[in-house]
């Protein structure tokens, strides 16, 4: 499985910022039922990182 396995919640930035944390689940959810585990969002991020590409990371430095 991929992360283009579930591209609508990963691609539409609206739709991404309603994501919910399924406690029962322990996995990130979204109301159209897509739903990605912690342990698959890390191996994504692995592979990103070993193949030279770099995931986004949030700046701390103020706007």
């Amino acid at each position: 499985m991929t992360v283009e396995d579930h591209p609508a919640p990963l691609k539409d930035l609206e739709l991404f910022r309603r994501f919910r944390l399924d406690e029962e689940l322990n996995a990130i959810t979204w109301p159209s039922g897509a739903d990605l585990a912690p342990e698959f969002l890390y191996e994504q991020a692995s592979r990103g990182a070993d193949s030279g590409g770099s995931p986004r990371r949030r700046s701390n430095r103020p706007a």
